[in-house]
């Protein structure tokens, strides 16, 4: 519903981590409705993975889902991405940024001792 502007998007259209963590990390594929013309992070995510159905009709939903080789490469394509959703992959990088910005911190000189 926001046209592919930015500004009229709302949290379902940003927050994917509440939608596909479960089910990609299980290596299942996620099903959704396109939402062409709109910004939806789970579907820019999944197209660009290849690890779901964005489907116009329930008719073009059906026939993926009953085509065989399109949906082994799909769960392939989820399973072989499934620890971009896990929180363990992400620790490092997280425990990282924490400590820089804790470093950081204490490099700087106290706001009262600033010229």
């Amino acid at each position: 519903m926001n046209g592919g502007e930015l500004r009229r998007a709302n949290w379902d259209d940003l927050n994917y981590p509440a939608r596909l963590a479960t089910l990609s990390v299980a290596g299942l594929p996620s099903i959704q409705r396109a939402n062409e013309g709109s910004i939806v992070a789970t579907q820019a995510l999944v197209q660009r993975l290849g690890s779901g159905i964005c489907y116009e009709t329930f008719e073009d939903l059906a026939a993926t889902l009953r085509d065989p080789a399109k949906m082994q490469a799909m769960r392939e394509r989820t399973w072989s991405s499934r620890e971009a959703f896990m929180f363990d992959s992400h620790a490092p990088a997280l425990v990282d940024f924490f400590r820089q910005a804790m470093e950081a911190r204490r490099s700087r000189p106290a706001a009262g001792n600033r010229p």
